[in-house]
């Protein structure tokens, strides 16, 4: 998912709020399909108590994942998915905080090392064709608010999970989603129009199949354990999207930098799941 947002992000760069709109639109369709092959049906009618769950994750899941998009498309593929390890810190630590969730003095230990290998990921250019200048006060800027809206969205969203059940969620939640999007667009993105194309339109859509079928997994993962385990758990992609990018995206620059970043980040996990 990670490869295709960068590869869509390069040859698309003047499409932001448009490929939100076709990721999530992708995303809701798969959601009420998953609704009814796994959940024996359309979605039920929901618990009332569901509903301020619903919309959190409906605003915050989406603009999240915006702003990710656009760090990938300013860091890299390979940076990226290191910066975006916060994203679990924060939810993994709201989850403690709220869900009262298990956790151990390694996990503050492992947190720092991730913290460490984003410092590092700040410093290493994205590949060798596509150099960044972008401040540093706005990577911190774009990387907090993504941290806090990740973490809000997936404290909402394991909340709606216990409340209407994985395969209700997805029909719902994920129209949500798609709805946040869209007003998002709305507000932000109607100038966009003007430079969509067909290829802009496939890739797009492709990256909302990747997201949808990631998404259907880590749901069932959450519906099924604590949102702490879950998101660290999903944490070991970083080494596989390390080598995508690599092999794909010619992110080879740097390597000692980025080799730092890595190992700093894998034992950062190692600590997480201690």
């Amino acid at each position: 998912m990670t490869i295709c947002t960068r590869r869509l992000a390069l040859t698309n760069r003047t499409l932001f709020f448009v490929v939100g709109v076709l990721t999530y639109g992708v995303i809701a369709v798969m959601g009420v399909i998953y609704s009814l092959a796994f959940g024996g049906g359309l979605p039920q009618i929901l618990n009332h108590e569901a509903w301020p769950y619903l919309i959190g994750e409906g605003i915050a899941i989406p603009s999240s994942w915006l702003l990710q998009y656009k760090i990938i498309s300013k860091l890299g593929a390979s940076n990226a998915v290191l910066i975006t390890m916060l994203n679990n810190i924060g939810a993994a630590s709201l989850g403690i905080l709220l869900l009262n969730d298990d956790y151990t003095a390694t996990f503050f230990i492992g947190a720092v090392f991730i913290c460490l290998s984003i410092i590092i990921a700040f410093r290493v250019q994205p590949d060798t064709a596509h150099p960044q200048t972008v401040p540093l006060h706005t990577k911190l800027g774009l990387v907090s608010a993504m941290v806090v809206l990740f973490a809000l969205g997936m404290y909402c969203e394991k909340q709606a999970i216990t409340l209407i059940g994985v395969w209700n969620y997805s029909g719902y939640g994920w129209g949500l989603q798609f709805l946040g999007a869209f007003m998002v667009f709305l507000i932000f993105g109607r100038h966009e129009l003007a430079s969509v194309t067909k290829s802009a339109l496939r890739q797009g859509i492709l990256v909302g199949l990747l997201t949808s079928f990631a998404g259907g997994l880590y749901i069932y993962a959450l519906s099924i354990g604590t949102l702490s385990h879950t998101i660290v758990a999903a944490s070991g992609k970083i080494a596989l999207t390390g080598l995508l990018a690599a092999i794909f995206l010619h992110e080879r620059n740097q390597l000692r930098l980025r080799l730092a970043a890595l190992l700093l980040s894998i034992t950062g996990i190692l600590f997480l799941v201690s």
